[in-house]
């Protein structure tokens, strides 16, 4: 509360930005609370949660208005964070569709954004989102990522990481191919093969090869329904993915074989 009297004095005096500090450690505060309460189980109507939101909210409409949008991002950002950590990833993907669009003149920050938004798609089940979001993530950091035609950096691990999580989530939805959009299809068709000879041309520089061919042989597993070769490439690929990817694949599996 004391922080909500500082804001006030702050609006007041015409200080925006103070007021909008003053609002932001108002809604840390508030999530405190929160945060305690579901720790310790207790039920609750949700009052300190419903507190930290609108600080949130005000404190970011404020930077946006002064104007600092990635002041405005970062808050957005956090919250986001702080609702997921809640378990309240539904309420956080709003906050993560408002920083993707303020950040959207840093290529480094929007990307880094809308992966934080594919997370919290794929946590929600809303795998047709997120396949739309690391797609757009993938296309920027194909664009930003190269130095005389060879990825390099940051954004080089981004492709890697995106074109693994946009694969999985084509083998766990399984779209029908004449509704496929042109990019999907193009990366499916990268993973199948008639002959050893196409391995070179068609494996992208940021993959291993290991991890390449693996993939490979899980895309043709599923297109011929292996399940037995599925399952023994799940194992295989285990120790090559992420967590988040494993829950992907595991989900695609489950899908195919029950």
């Amino acid at each position: 509360m004391c922080s909500l009297a500082a804001a006030k004095c702050e609006q007041s005096t015409g200080n925006a930005a103070a007021e909008a500090q003053s609002l932001a450690q108002g809604a840390r505060q508030f999530f405190e609370a929160e945060a305690s309460n579901h720790a310790l189980l207790c039920p609750s109507l949700d009052e300190h949660l419903a507190n930290a939101l609108h600080c949130y909210s005000r404190a970011v409409d404020l930077y946006i208005e002064l104007p600092e949008p990635a002041l405005a991002a970062a808050l957005c950002m956090e919250a986001a964070h702080k609702l997921r950590s809640i378990e309240r990833s539904a309420l956080a993907v709003s906050f993560l569709q408002r920083a993707v669009k303020l950040q959207k003149p840093c290529a480094l920050d929007y990307a880094d954004a809308l992966q934080e938004l594919a997370s919290c798609q794929v946590e929600l089940g809303d795998y047709s989102g997120a396949l739309e979001s690391l797609t757009e993530v993938y296309g920027i950091a194909q664009e930003k990522s190269m130095y005389n035609g060879i990825p390099m950096g940051v954004f080089a691990s981004m492709l890697a990481s995106a074109e693994v999580s946009r694969l999985l989530l084509l083998l766990l939805l399984q779209p029908p191919t004449q509704k496929m959009p042109a990019e999907h299809a193009r990366l499916l068709d990268r993973y199948l093969y008639d002959s050893p000879q196409e391995l070179s041309p068609s494996k992208p520089s940021y993959l291993s090869e290991d991890v390449f061919l693996l993939l490979r042989s899980l895309v043709m597993a599923f297109e011929s329904k292996d399940r037995e070769a599925v399952r023994t490439l799940q194992d295989h690929l285990w120790s090559q993915l992420t967590a988040e990817q494993n829950d992907l694949l595991h989900e695609a599996v489950d899908r195919l074989c029950n």
